[in-house]
Parts: structure tokens; sequence; C-alpha cells
């Protein structure tokens, strides 16, 4: 199926740019939201297009578009309101912070109901499912229109982060220092990140601060007294659909365990689990895009 490109300017005048996979006359319309790292849709094309196919018996287009965290480094551009091109900024994975994703998926919707769409299934991959998380709690009144969410690939992501670190309280102590000193927008030396890619102290902040906006699947620190935990997705009142590879790394606990405490959390949760599938689905897209039209019911 061929796609075509399209593109959307969010709130705050930035241009995202996306693909859009139409097969006709369809009312329902997936957004798949990447994850980070060097995540960007033209990554998932075999995904994307084996969602399309699956998808259209269910009246359901696909758009996947790139959002400000797509890559490591990129640019955005910004506009002005005669669509002017006013501004460059660093983004990408180093440089962005997670709560703006309600900006670029506000702008997705928006574009989806000027071209007709009526009904929204969000699908959001790793940082992804962070991101749909955010976003079901923002309190957008685009949320109307989002029928269902599907995570896939939710990860524990300062569990994993913190591993990493010999003297993690002693590290937090440090990026936050430099980011209250107004380094926010500093790149981290890199003989002081663990990580094999540039980030600044802003972002790096979520990625190893407990309850950060990038905490939104606790699994290896869950602790039922602790409120904090799973506090956005507790609160989800959207039909929601969970989605792991047994393989998957990012639970940190065994993946079956962390689809039954995600059941037990939500009662909007339906889990379902890929046999044999990794963290990325490798070589299961076909299976994965299957999984999600079932539940389009």
């Amino acid at each position: 199926m061929q796609a075509t490109q399209v593109s959307f300017i969010t709130s705050d005048r930035f241009k995202l740019y996306g693909l859009w996979y139409a097969a006709g006359a369809s009312k329902g319309l997936a957004i798949y939201i990447h994850g980070a790292g060097d995540s960007n849709i033209l990554r998932k094309g075999e995904l994307l297009v084996a969602l399309a196919e699956t998808l259209e018996p269910k009246n359901y287009d696909v758009m996947a578009f790139n959002n400000r965290g797509a890559g490591y480094v990129s640019r955005v551009k910004k506009y002005d309101e005669q669509g002017n091109e006013i501004d460059k900024v660093m983004s990408g994975m180093a440089y962005e912070r997670i709560a703006d994703c309600t900006k670029d998926i506000d702008a997705a919707i928006d574009w989806a109901l000027e071209n007709g769409y009526e009904s929204i299934a969000l699908i959001g991959h790793s940082t992804g499912a962070n991101k749909a998380v955010i976003y079901a709690n923002s309190g957008s009144s685009r949320l109307k229109y989002v029928a269902k969410l599907f995570l896939l690939s939710g990860g524990d992501d300062i569990t994993l982060q913190n591993s990493r670190l010999s003297d993690p309280d002693k590290y937090l102590s440090g990026v936050k220092a430099v980011v209250e000193s107004g380094g926010a927008n500093r790149i981290v030396p890199e003989d002081n990140f663990p990580g094999e890619h540039p980030i600044t102290y802003g972002s790096l902040l979520e990625l190893i601060e407990e309850h950060s906006d990038y905490d939104i699947f606790p699994f290896g620190r869950y602790d039922q007294a602790n409120q904090k935990h799973f506090e956005l997705y507790k609160k989800i009142n959207i039909p929601t659909i969970v989605i792991y590879g047994s393989e998957d790394f990012g639970t940190v606990i065994e993946v079956d365990d962390a689809l039954t405490l995600l059941s037990a959390l939500n009662k909007q949760t339906t889990s379902i689990s890929i046999k044999g599938a990794d963290h990325g689905f490798t070589n299961k897209d076909k299976e994965l895009a299957v999984a999600i039209a079932n539940e389009l019911k």
C-alpha cells in the first residue's frame, strides 16, 4: 500500500511530518506514535504497511508521524501564522521533554479530524506507549475522539537506566545540579553518560528520576503502597490494550507478570503476549498487526 506524505503544525508552531496510508472512505484512523532513541517512522515501514493492510477491513486507515523526539538529534522548524519559517530548534531524544507529546498528539488528531476521521486509535510503541498514557491523562478536548489505546512494549526506563550506574543517587544529584543551574540543554559529556548516544541534562533527568514524566511503567520498583507508582496508568479511562513480546527486556520483571499487573491496576486493560517477540517485535509485524486489528471491533 502506498503512503502519502503529510504535515501539520503544533500549537507551539512546530511542523511535524508523517506518512498516511489511506485505502478508501474509512472513518477510523490509527495513529502510530514511535519510540525514542533512533526511532522514526521510516524505521517502522514494514509494520506500518502491515497495519494498513490488516486494519483496512476494520475501516481504519493508518497515519504515523515523526514527533519531536524522533532520532537522537534533529531539528524542528517553527513557523508563524502566515506560514513563514521563524526558527529552528534542536530536537530528537537528546533534547525532548516528554510532556511536549501532548502538543504533538493534539496536532495529529486535529489533522485527522480535518480529514474527516471520526474515531481515533492511538498506537504507542516503547516510549510512544509512555506518551500515549500521558496523553490519556492530559485532559485534552480531543480525547473524546480516542476510542482505543494500544500500548506496545512500555518499559521500566528508570530502573533500566539506573542499573547501569554505580551510585544512582549521587549521579542524580549531579544531573539535578546542572539542570537547576540553567544547563538543561547542555549535552552530557560522553564520559559522564553510560549510554551510547548524545543526551542533554534535562532529558537525562527525566530518564533517571523516579516519578518523572518518563516513569510510567515502574515494573521493577512497584510498591502497592506507593500511590505514585503507575499513577497515570491507573487513571486511564479509555479501553486499553497492552501488547508485549514474550522476550521483551523492558519490563525488567517477567513479561507475564507485567501483563498480570497491568490488568489488575486498570480494569480497562486487555493484555496480549506475542510469543517469541522481542521489544521491537522483530519479524513479527504481521502478527502484531493482526493482534491490533482483532481489538478494533
